[in-house]
């Protein structure tokens, strides 16, 4: 009963970690971005920030991988 109740709490201390992205504005190829409600910052291409990476901008979108 002890090591499931090990393996059980071994397991939750996996919890997914959820980000709150906002897309501010896109300037060019850029992206303003607010993560987690901080400040505001600007992401190139390829960039990352806080587990944040800009795949990329075309038109009004853009596109990310977030870990």
């Amino acid at each position: 009963m002890r090591l499931i109740l090990a393996g059980l709490l071994a397991l939750a201390s996996f919890a997914a970690h959820a980000v709150e992205l906002n897309l501010v504005g896109i300037m060019g190829n850029r992206a303003m971005v607010q993560i987690n409600g901080g400040k505001f910052r600007m992401l190139s291409p390829g960039q990352s920030i806080g587990g944040v990476q800009l795949i990329s901008v075309s038109g009004n979108s853009a596109v990310f991988d977030i870990d």
